[in-house]
């Protein structure tokens, strides 16, 4: 019986050993790990000069991790990151990729602003169970996307219609946000449009637009204007959009109608321009059979 007992008492003894967890003490890098290091080459590592991108880009953060150490060890790896204009911590407790060398955050996920993003690397040496920890940071400014200025179906940037055709800009219908944060609709937009004869404007027909009156203001204050004759030729519907009558752009062989279409968000200026030519003829063309 007494040697049953005793039994009994070395395997509790034997497992109560084993279940024990040996304490581990956190210090500093050790002589024997010394050319350890964690880097980020993509981003920037200076606060004062983060690295910009746009809200709808993706960010993809990768660590080049060396651990150099006698013996075995074990590698742990976790990410965090900091609100700069807060300094509240972002969860990124749902990221899959919070745990690994490279953190992905999907586009349209951050807001607009600066951040900080650091991966902590705790390394436990077997022998000793010691650990020391490596670390490195980026830093980044997230910023809009902006906003994609369409005043035509299909995005078209040129076009034609007939002699007596009427056609409508819509750029509250067609633009949109690339952050998907604001809505075309609650856009306020300027017009404003420039007659070339000699067929050709160049990609950004900056001059000569920048001293002109838009259109609607032109309505309130009318005074000559390049491409139309007179107020009436042209409206604006309910929503914003500009309503170009039909007569009101007349034809000649090479001559183009160009339209700049412009808006202010977040104290940024998006804009586009369409040139629309008009061809002798009284059929109405279909704008979306247009290059």
């Amino acid at each position: 019986m007494s040697f049953f007992v005793e039994v009994c008492f070395l395997i509790l003894i034997v497992s109560f050993k084993d279940l024990t967890t040996v304490p581990v003490t956190t210090v500093s890098v050790p002589p024997s790990c010394s050319s350890s290091m964690v880097s980020i080459n993509r981003y920037s590592n200076s606060s004062p000069a983060p690295t910009t991108i746009k809200r709808f880009e993706l960010i993809g953060i990768e660590a080049n991790i060396v651990v150099s150490c006698t013996g075995t060890f074990q590698i742990s790896k976790q990410w965090s990151a900091l609100d700069l204009n807060s300094q509240k911590a972002v969860d990124l407790s749902s990221n899959p990729t919070q745990s690994s060398s490279t953190l992905i955050v999907e586009p349209n996920v951050m807001n607009f602003g600066r951040y900080e993003f650091i991966l902590t690397v705790t390394v436990t040496l077997d022998a000793t169970q010691t650990t020391f920890v490596l670390s490195a940071s980026a830093f980044i400014n997230v910023e809009p996307s902006g906003i994609v200025v369409r005043g035509l179906i299909n995005g078209l940037q040129q076009t034609s219609i007939g002699t007596s055709q009427s056609i409508k800009i819509q750029p509250n219908v067609y633009s949109y946000d690339m952050d998907n944060l604001v809505s075309a609709t609650s856009l306020s937009f300027k017009y404003y449009c420039r007659k070339y004869e000699n067929g050709t404007y160049g990609a950004y027909p900056l001059d000569g637009f920048g001293n002109q009156i838009d259109l609607k203001q032109l309505q309130t204050s009318w005074t000559i204007q390049d491409c139309f004759s007179s107020l009436y030729q042209y409206s604006f519907d309910p929503a914003g959009s500009l309503v170009i009558n039909g007569g009101a752009l007349q034809h000649a062989s090479t001559r183009l109608y160009v339209f700049c279409l412009e808006t202010t968000y977040n104290s940024r200026v998006y804009s586009q321009y369409v040139s629309i030519q008009v061809e002798p003829t009284s059929t109405k063309i279909p704008l979306n059979t247009q290059k």
